[in-house]
């Protein structure tokens, strides 16, 4: 047993009781939880969200007061006030993080799904021109680390029907209801549809893997334009401007006479790399994760 599984039974052993008892307070948060397909029972995971708030409150309280009580040299209440608001931060901080969590990796499963969900049903299609059953084919995806998001898609229908024991379509509808993917559960609810009026799965999945990456294709066409649009921005904003700004600055300075190096020395040092900075944060939101 590694630390991390006894740290995740200490938890239990203080927490789940309460946790069980009061099931029907973390009904939002959990769901918000299976989106995010955590390789941990939600149980477990809000039982050392708990034990971990408390340890860093008790840890920062003690740090904060012995920094405290040293840099002043004697106990005062001043050191107890700042040391709890110290603490109180810290470990609310924790808490907040544990929480919003899920939702982030929920965020990041459904970009992955969607970016991947092309070349994945495209594979599907011919595993299932091979002859494969559907319940087969899924398996086989929650193996392949070349479409992540969808492998954990798939890993997760594979435990609800090997681990679980649910049959394939109620494992693909459970799926549907809680992935973090619009379009993947539209996906999974045609699947069931095909399945259950006897259609033709091979041509089922062959057209939705043309019609996905046909929207795919358009995809990366409007995000060519885009960096496109902001390269052109980029050699305008912060290649022309800055040169031309310099250049204006120093035949100035050597009109009137005057030293103006420790201006042009703060503006390359200080304003030239947070315009860089900007822009680097600006192409990031039209990042086009794979």
């Amino acid at each position: 047993m590694n630390l991390l599984e006894k740290y995740k039974l200490l938890a239990n052993r203080l927490f789940l009781d309460y946790i069980l008892k009061n099931r029907e307070k973390y009904k939002d948060f959990y769901r918000e939880y299976v989106k995010a397909r955590i390789p941990v029972l939600f149980e477990s995971y809000v039982s050392m969200m708990y034990l971990t708030t408390f340890l860093v409150f008790i840890i920062s309280f003690l740090v904060v007061l012995i920094y405290m009580r040293i840099s002043i040299g004697f106990w005062h209440w001043v050191e107890w006030l700042v040391a709890v608001i110290v603490a109180s931060v810290f470990s609310l901080s924790v808490y907040l993080y544990f929480r919003i969590y899920p939702s982030l990796k929920a965020g990041d499963l459904r970009v992955s799904i969607e970016n991947n969900l092309p070349f994945a049903l495209l594979y599907m299609s011919a595993l299932a021109k091979s002859g494969l059953p559907p319940q087969k084919i899924f398996e086989i995806l929650a193996k392949r680390k070349e479409f992540p998001g969808i492998k954990e898609e798939a890993n997760y229908i594979t435990y609800l029907t090997k681990v679980m024991g649910l049959d394939l379509i109620t494992a693909l509808i459970k799926a549907a209801n809680t992935t973090p993917s619009r379009k993947f559960a539209e996906f999974l609810y045609s699947f069931v549809s095909t399945i259950r009026s006897g259609g033709d799965l091979k041509f089922f999945l062959e057209q939705e893997a043309k019609n996905a990456l046909f929207e795919f294709k358009l995809k990366m066409k409007e995000f060519t334009d885009k960096l496109t649009t902001l390269l052109t921005i980029y050699t305008g904003v912060f290649i022309v401007f800055p040169l031309f700004l310099i250049t204006l600055i120093t035949l100035f300075a050597m009109l009137i006479n005057v030293q103006l190096f420790p201006i042009l020395k703060l503006m390359i040092i200080t304003i030239l790399p947070l315009f860089n900075m900007s822009y680097l944060l600006l192409l990031q939101t039209y990042e086009l994760k794979r």
